[in-house]
């Protein structure tokens, strides 16, 4: 019986180390592959831009008679506070008509702020408070994810919306506002286009396992999954290159995440055994754009 289980257990082992040097040759030859077809696509930086470079595209405007500009970046600090926007959102779910702005606050020094419309037709802007709220899961990290709510005007067809701080001196000369679009305005009928859509937030690090990242979305799409959207801090040139190309096909959107030009983050999400201001890169914050942008 030994005669026969040796040949046997030897001829085991030459498969088994046959099986994994192919598979060690492949990954390395496809990620290979792979690189040489993404240097066809350039070595784009638009997935990476500099911090502060976004201020120098500012579209001014003139909207219900108030100078401004447009929001150019997915982050933006509320004037004069401890306060960052990401994003505003029609919200069907409030009764009557509700904008529901996401945004990273200071737990510990409030502001009452006030969101500023711009209804079409209007030659005026209308002006009313902000209910704050901000989320119990800051594991408690001095900064934390805050929604302010904001009832919309009556009869408004709403474009815009400026957030600034609550002015106790009425004629205090103000500063150019910047205006946010107001997303999700059209209703959308109960019907689904996408089987599923996937969230991941945030790379950071100069992040770059593009085998990693390839894997899981291709996993992501034999799924089913119809859009994946990416949150980037930073990622390496390689990684940069994987992002363009699943964004022409269609099945990745990548939003800019410069959470790093505003608030000192941290790597992890026990405080302070994790030194920063903000839990993990602001990922609540991420995630709960993510969920609305999506609604």
């Amino acid at each position: 019986m030994m005669k026969l289980r040796l040949p046997v257990l030897f001829l085991s082992l030459l498969l088994l180390s046959v099986s994994l040097l192919l598979s060690v040759w492949y990954m390395y030859s496809w990620k290979g592959f792979l690189v040489r077809d993404l240097d066809a696509l350039g070595n784009s930086s638009v997935f990476r831009p500099k911090p502060g470079s976004a201020s120098d595209k500012i579209n001014h405007v003139m909207l219900c008679g108030q100078r401004g500009a447009l929001q150019n970046t997915s982050m933006m600090r509320v004037r004069d506070t401890k306060i960052f926007l990401v994003s505003a959102y029609h919200d069907q779910r409030e009764a009557g008509q509700s904008t529901r702005i996401i945004g990273i606050a200071n737990r510990y020094e409030p502001d009452v702020l006030s969101c500023h419309f711009c209804c079409r037709g209007h030659s005026e802007i209308l002006t009313v408070t902000a209910s704050a709220y901000v989320h119990s899961d800051h594991f408690d990290f001095p900064y934390g994810t805050a929604d302010f709510l904001c009832t919309e005007p009556l009869d408004c067809e709403l474009g815009h919306v400026s957030v600034q701080r609550m002015r106790t001196i009425p004629d205090e000369e103000e500063a150019e506002w910047v205006f946010m679009p107001v997303r999700n305005r059209l209703y959308m009928p109960p019907t689904f286009t996408q089987e599923f859509s996937v969230c991941i937030s945030t790379l950071f690090g100069n992040y770059g396992n593009v085998l990693q990242f390839v894997q899981a979305i291709e996993m992501y799409r034999i799924l089913g999954a119809g859009r994946v959207t990416v949150y980037n801090t930073s990622c390496s040139s390689e990684l940069n290159k994987v992002l363009l190309y699943y964004i022409k096909t269609g099945l990745v959107e990548v939003v800019q995440w410069p959470i790093t030009d505003y608030v000192w983050v941290s790597r992890g999400w026990h405080y302070p055994e994790h030194p920063g201001e903000l839990h993990y890169y602001g990922q609540i914050a991420a995630l709960n754009d993510c969920v609305s942008r999506h609604m």
